[in-house]
């Protein structure tokens, strides 16, 4: 982690406009990952501020690019929803050997309530036009949810998609957990995997029923929402064509939200079948929980989330 900065590395300095001079560098926001500042600048007489974030190695490179990428297409969809991103990279000081970055344009955020109803329509427009490239499930480059790199390759199926990113984390939180995994958990992964999983999304996609690929944040919750004189707007984003209902599934456990962004789910346009709709939900929730799991691997509550979860679905859909 970089604990100061007190000029530009020439790479940052190489994307930003001709002629811009820098007047300060100063940490700004609290980020456990990454090492985040202001940077305030003067382009053709004019004021002109940036966020910088920066990583180290190859999981920061992974991070940096993915952010980029993600911001970009979030951006293209819906410029008033995240900050205009800018530029992703390496530094080119060899003193700051393995150090990536990413800049965007500063906004002046706060924690301040803001309307969810607007909040929620700008959501659900970047779900509707954030349209697929290819009509598949994933994205082009890698994107991570904290540090963790998620597996987006290309899928036609929703089903295929969740369930093989659902093992992949699966196998991650295995390697990274400090403690056994909470009791019965086990023995109903299987069930899980190859029962519940297929049973609970292939009927968005079979039946007479379809789903499309939305472009989702990826990391929805309230630390990653802010107020601004433009409106609310996301930010931080774990970015991937998903189900829509996707993104709602971190904001199933209290701790992600906040007054204002309480009752989602009657904003969420339902797929059919619609009367499964919470279960989905509670299915998406796991994903966010094995998240957190590996993030802090120290606390054994999200594996428990994940087992009591699991024991429930098993219990209804396991036949």
């Amino acid at each position: 982690m970089l604990t100061a900065l007190t000029e530009l590395d020439p790479a940052i300095q190489n994307a930003l406009p001709h002629g811009t001079e820098l007047i300060s560098i100063k940490k700004h926001g609290i980020s456990l990952w990454t090492s985040t500042f202001k940077v305030e600048t003067i382009a053709d007489c004019k004021p002109a501020n940036y966020f910088l974030k920066c990583a180290l190695g190859e999981r920061g490179k992974l991070m940096m690019e993915g952010e980029l990428e993600g911001s970009k297409a979030i951006h293209a969809v819906s410029p008033d929803f995240c900050p205009r991103p800018i530029a992703a990279g390496k530094f080119s000081d060899p003193s700051f050997e393995n150090t990536y970055f990413y800049i965007c344009e500063f906004v002046e955020m706060t924690d301040e309530p803001f309307d969810g109803r607007i909040f929620f329509s700008k959501l659900i427009n970047l779900h509707k036009n954030g349209k697929s490239p290819n009509g598949m499930y994933g994205f082009h480059i890698t994107t991570c949810n904290g540090w963790i790199p998620q597996l987006n390759t290309w899928e036609q199926s929703w089903t295929t998609f969740f369930r093989k990113g659902f093992i992949y984390l699966l196998d991650m939180d295995h390697k990274n957990c400090l403690h056994p995994r909470p009791d019965g958990m086990d023995e109903h992964l299987g069930v899980f995997l190859n029962i519940v999983i297929p049973r609970l999304l292939l009927p968005l996609e079979t039946g007479g029923n379809s789903i499309q690929p939305s472009l989702v944040h990826g990391d929805l919750w309230y630390g990653n929402t802010a107020a601004t004189a433009e409106g609310p707007m996301i930010f931080d984003g774990a970015v991937f064509y998903a189900h829509n209902e996707y993104e709602f599934g971190n904001l199933r456990p209290s701790r992600n939200i906040k007054p204002h962004l309480r009752d989602s789910q009657m904003h969420c346009p339902k797929s059919q079948p619609e009367a499964e709709f919470d279960d989905r939900n509670r299915l998406y929730s796991m994903r966010f929980n094995l998240h957190a799991a590996i993030l802090f691997p120290d606390a054994p509550e999200y594996q428990q989330y994940v087992a009591q979860d699991m024991a429930y679905l098993v219990e209804k859909y396991g036949g």
